[in-house]
């Protein structure tokens, strides 16, 4: 009789281990009772390595059931179990693939596990073929199972009895194991992609794209949310992004499932600094020093709140004891100089402005003194000088950004310049030159709509009497998103009730000015726009930092546009602006800026 294409009764023929092992044949029944030991040691020699390993990391009870896995399923190899072959040949090709990403690291336990797979895939092969063997005589039948030596009742006589008694058992057990395993793969794909998100959003949080970082955070599963950290990381996110009352239910939560945890009151009293609730965050502000007594930051955090307030003492003890903390940082020392300021310490005030100048000598350092010492009337020459180096050195800056490719730079410089151009007008109108201050008000005002700059115009036009533009400033400060505090109530002490409502006009009117046709010929997509203007309202160079070409092809065109915006004097060459321009079929082109100005083509 002829089995497998192979005569049965052909007695078995010499072949390379190699060959036995990764691709065995069946030519008799010595074959058949050969690669059924093979497969059983093969199991075994696996086993062990397994429980070995396991047992090095840490992972005992993991080893003993991989042990009892492998150990079983090699006796049922060498019963000829096709479940068998297939079950352990199942299991480690898993858990091969599940450590492939720590093996790439390790390509010497790579090749070992490939080398495994193998030969329990032939394993499987071999099995496959066992079970299907039928002799066809008595001569091929496989030879009887021996008892004379120790290995030899391990891998013969053993197996042949425990078999039968295990078989439904380890049919259960694996199968439940398995499933576990699965199990525990979702599990560990789930952890991976949470892990994966978390340094995702955590990434955007660290490159202030607040927006992004929120949502990735929102994604996370539910059980993310157990750990306080991930709510102080949501709570920065809605915090950037501008929404308060998010961001304080976020720490809020943070707080519940950690009372101590400081950074949770920190960014609680942070959020409450932004929503002007001034009380609230001193009390979050001395929560977190409960905890921990030697955070400057939160010190000094605390003191701009008694600041804000007016409790200038207090202000001062507390800036104090952040400066005893870290008393080379220029951010306490600009605020206790102003503490001091405003408590009536002239001295000690310069005294500390000085030392922080000694720091860091620069145009935001001489501005943020500048306009300190306007604000409270005092040293208004030194305020003057301080003011118009910041000018003079941010103008310098920018004429060089100017003439160079478009980029970041050119627009927060400018942003900046507008606000030194605010703090020079204010220290101008305490000194009562309010022509010159007009000048600079207005053109700060009128380039970066600055809530600071247009409180600080309806100062000026109360001053000259004239009541209804000082309404129209204030309106307009009241108007726009970083209102200055002293805005709204100044309008209703003049208006009443119709403060609300003046502010809401203003705001339509200013968003109006935002938003220029130009007459393009149709095309779709929309783009955003570098522009230099320079002292004339001319456009001295227009550049797409992003716009598909149809839109960037007309780059030239907005050369032709003519602006009417204020420079305040003859120093000042160019101005950097950003603008959006939008196509669409049925709008045309609009060119929309950042701030609002009169365009025509």
């Amino acid at each position: 009789m002829q089995t497998l294409e192979l005569s049965d009764s052909t007695p078995r023929t010499p072949e390379s281990r190699l060959k036995s092992l990764f691709w065995p044949s069946i030519q008799s029944g010595a074959d058949v009772d050969y690669l059924a030991v093979q497969g059983f040691w093969v199991c075994i020699v696996i086993a062990v390595l397994s429980v070995a390993v396991l047992a090095v990391n840490g992972h005992p009870g993991s080893g003993g059931l991989v042990l009892l896995y492998f150990y079983l399923g090699g006796i049922g190899v060498r019963e000829r179990s096709r479940f068998s072959a297939v079950a352990v040949l199942l299991f480690f090709a898993l858990d091969t693939v599940v450590s492939l990403r720590v093996l790439i690291f390790s390509p010497g336990a790579l090749v070992v596990r490939t080398i495994i797979t193998a030969l329990l895939l032939s394993n499987l092969r071999a099995t496959w073929i066992n079970s299907r063997w039928k002799p066809g005589s008595e001569e091929a039948a496989p030879p009887p199972r021996l008892g004379d030596t120790l290995a030899d009742r391990f891998s013969d006589q053993w197996p042949a009895w425990v078999w039968p008694k295990v078989r439904v058992l380890y049919y259960v057990f694996v199968a439940g194991y398995l499933l576990l395993t699965a199990l525990g793969l979702r599990v560990i794909s789930l952890r991976a992609r949470t892990v994966q998100l978390e340094r995702q959003a955590y990434s955007a949080l660290q490159a202030r794209n607040f927006k992004q970082a929120a949502e990735l955070y929102e994604a996370l599963p539910q059980a993310s949310f157990r750990r306080p950290e991930v709510w102080n990381a949501l709570g920065a996110a809605y915090l950037g992004e501008h929404e308060p009352d998010k961001a304080i239910h976020a720490y809020r939560q943070a707080i519940a499932l950690d009372p101590h945890n400081d950074r949770a009151w920190g960014g609680l009293s942070r959020t409450y600094f932004e929503k002007r609730k001034y009380e609230e965050a001193i009390a979050g502000y001395r929560k977190e020093l409960e905890i921990n007594p030697f955070d400057e930051e939160a010190e000094s955090n605390l003191g701009h709140s008694l600041l804000r307030l007016h409790r200038y003492p207090e202000a001062v003890t507390e800036l104090e004891n952040a400066y005893t903390l870290a008393s080379k940082d220029t951010r306490i020392l600009e605020r206790l100089g102003e503490a001091y300021l405003r408590n009536g310490q002239t001295d000690k005030a310069l005294e500390k402005f000085n030392q922080a100048l000694r720091i860091a000598a620069n145009p935001p350092m001489w501005n943020g003194i500048a306009y300190r010492l306007a604000d409270t009337g005092q040293r208004l020459d030194l305020a003057r000088h301080y003011a118009e180096l910041s000018v003079a050195a941010a103008e310098s800056e920018l004429r060089d950004v100017a003439q160079k490719q478009p980029g970041r730079d050119g627009a927060a410089l400018s942003s900046r310049l507008a606000s030194y151009w605010d703090t020079l007008g204010w220290v101008y109108f305490h000194q009562r030159d309010l022509k010159k201050a007009e000048r600079y008000l207005a053109a700060a005002w009128r380039h970066a709509e600055f809530s600071a700059a247009a409180y600080h115009l309806g100062q000026l036009y109360e001053a000259k009497g004239d009541r209804q533009k000082a309404i129209t400033m204030y309106a307009k400060a009241a108007s726009v998103a970083d209102q200055a505090p002293e805005a709204m109530p100044r309008l209703r002490e003049l208006v009443g009730d119709a403060a609300e409502r003046l502010a809401l006009e203003q705001q339509a009117a200013l968003a109006a000015t935002h938003t220029h046709q130009l007459a393009w010929p149709a095309v779709q997509g929309t783009g955003e726009v570098e522009l230099v203007i320079d002292a004339t309202g001319a456009v001295a160079r227009a550049d797409f930092l992003a716009a598909p070409a149809p839109i960037s092809a007309h780059t030239a065109e907005l050369g032709k546009l003519r602006f009417s915006l204020p420079f305040p004097d003859s120093a000042t060459s160019a101005f950097v602006h950003r603008a959006e321009v939008d196509c669409g079929p049925s709008a045309g082109c609009r060119l929309i800026l950042a701030h609002g100005d009169e365009a025509a083509p």
